[in-house]
């Protein structure tokens, strides 16, 4: 990592025209929820517009097709495009969690393709319960290769505004589905897309309770968080790196910068910056850098720290003791 990296962007999807076509009937519908268009940016002219302004992105991927039935980006393309601007990119891998053996195998692949984490996983669109277990082979198979996974979390603007949000579930992304997972499995790390409205201090609580969950808070400009965002998450971030984004690669970063800067309910320690400093390093980096101040916007966990030895509900089970565990409190 380059040493005058001043900001790492934790959420960015590929605006390139094969990811647009992936999303089939989402684009044009997005663009409509929005009010704008958003027209393709090669990966190269991303590359650069992350370069110029000494900042680097993680790519997410995402997948749905055991509900759409659309053919998912392929893992090998945010990886190719890590491969290409080492400098800038770092990516994480898509899933679907119902292809079972395939997802689990995938997940592995992820691994041997460099890849940095699992995500974005979007429950809504994915239609499954995070906690369901039959899908905690999967959450174990990237604990154990130490693989953050991203959930998106609350609203979901795919769908919004149609009929029938073009069938998409709001109730899957209920963010305290993921605190069960969290807790069956402390060696995971967790990152809550979005600040997970309506459901924000239900996510707050989970991130104070929980110290291997994040939340990222893409999409929300500052001066919309409620106020009990800033009261609640103002002692927990003094211990506990969080991560924002402007919620679109680059496209509202001095706006979102601006209106963060104009918040006054969103204090640090030091009373410098609109959120407490926090240092942060790479997953594939062995250099840790010193503690930044960040009067920047975009703060990312990266290389989070190793939870202490003892204690933790999922320490030493194996996967089969988690099922049972789990079953039997239900």
């Amino acid at each position: 990592m380059a040493s005058d990296i001043v900001a790492i962007d934790v959420h960015v999807h590929l605006s390139d025209e094969f990811t647009q076509k992936a999303k089939g009937s989402r684009t044009a519908q997005m663009a409509k929820y929005f009010g704008r268009e958003r027209p393709p940016v090669s990966i190269d002219e991303m590359a650069d517009q992350y370069r110029a302004r000494k900042m680097m992105a993680v790519i997410m991927n995402t997948r749905d097709e055991t509900v759409t039935g659309l053919t998912p980006v392929p893992n090998d393309h945010v990886a190719g495009a890590v491969k290409k601007h080492p400098d800038v990119f770092l990516a994480f891998g898509a899933i679907d969690p119902w292809t079972g053996k395939l997802a689990l195998d995938e997940i592995k692949r992820c691994k041997d393709l460099g890849l940095s984490g699992i995500g974005e996983l979007n429950p809504a669109r994915q239609h499954f319960f995070a906690n369901d277990v039959r899908f905690y082979p999967l959450w174990e198979e990237c604990a154990k290769l130490g693989l953050p996974i991203l959930f998106h979390g609350g609203m979901a603007a795919a769908g919004a505004g149609t009929p029938g949000g073009m069938g998409i579930k709001l109730k899957y992304s209920q963010p305290i589905a993921i605190d069960e997972v969290a807790a069956d499995f402390p060696e995971l790390k967790i990152i809550s897309a979005h600040p997970t409205w309506p459901w924000t201090a239900e996510s707050l609580a989970i991130a104070r309770h929980k110290a291997n969950y994040y939340i990222d808070l893409s999409g929300w400009a500052p001066k919309y968080f409620p106020r009990n965002s800033s009261t609640t998450s103002t002692p927990c971030s003094r211990t506990k790196r969080c991560s924002a984004r402007t919620g679109r690669p680059l496209a509202w970063s001095a706006g979102w910068r601006n209106s963060s800067r104009s918040t006054s309910n969103l204090k640090c320690a030091r009373k410098s910056c609109w959120i407490t400093p926090r240092s942060f390093s790479v997953w594939n980096s062995k250099k840790r850098p010193s503690n930044f101040c960040f009067r920047q916007f975009l703060i990312i966990p990266l290389t989070l720290d190793p939870l202490p030895q003892g204690g933790g509900t999922g320490e030493g089970k194996s996967i089969e003791r988690r099922i049972r565990a789990t079953e039997s409190r239900r």
